[in-house]
C-alpha cells in the first residue's frame, strides 16, 4: 500500500483554503484498501489541482477544482438507472446519467464500485473520467 506523505496533505490542504464536503460510499472488506490505492494513483491535476476532501473517511474520496470533480470509491454502487447512457473507456464500463449541471459516471461490473461526478463547467466530462480511468482499471 503506498501512503500519502503528510507533508502532501498538508499542502494539498493549505491550497484549497476549504475543503470538499464528500459522502462515502458504502464500504465492505477489503474495498476501503484497494480504494486506497486508487486514490493513490489517481492523477494530482485534471481541470484544475487536487482539493481537500472532507469526509468520513477521505482514503476513499477525492476531488479536483472549482466547481468540483468528485469520484467516490467503495464497495456498492447503485444499479443503473433506467435514463443515462452505457460508455467503455479503455476497457472500463461506465454508466453515465445526466445531472442538472453536470454528469454522474458510475463503473459497472467493478469492485469496489467508483461514481464520478463531473460538473458542466468541465464539458466534455468523458475526458475528465478518462483521465481516471487508468486507475480505475488498475484498482479494481
Amino acid at each position: 500500500m503506498r501512503l500519502i506523505p503528510a507533508a502532501a496533505l498538508l499542502a494539498l490542504a493549505a491550497g484549497c483554503g476549504r475543503g470538499v464536503a464528500v459522502d462515502p460510499l458504502p464500504q465492505d472488506a477489503g474495498s476501503a484498501q484497494r480504494c486506497a490505492e486508487l486514490l493513490a494513483a489517481v492523477p494530482q491535476e485534471l481541470p484544475a489541482g487536487r482539493a481537500w476532501t472532507v469526509s468520513p473517511d477521505p482514503t476513499t474520496t477525492a476531488a479536483w477544482g472549482s466547481p468540483a470533480v468528485v469520484l467516490r470509491c467503495g464497495a456498492s454502487v447503485p444499479q443503473p438507472p433506467p435514463q443515462g447512457q452505457l460508455l467503455q473507456i479503455d476497457g472500463v464500463e461506465w454508466w453515465i446519467v445526466p445531472l442538472t449541471d453536470g454528469d454522474r459516471y458510475t463503473t459497472v461490473g467493478r469492485w469496489p464500485g467508483v461514481e464520478v461526478r463531473v460538473p458542466g463547467a468541465y464539458a466534455p466530462s468523458a475526458q475528465i473520467v478518462a483521465a481516471l480511468t487508468p486507475a480505475v482499471a488498475a484498482a479494481s
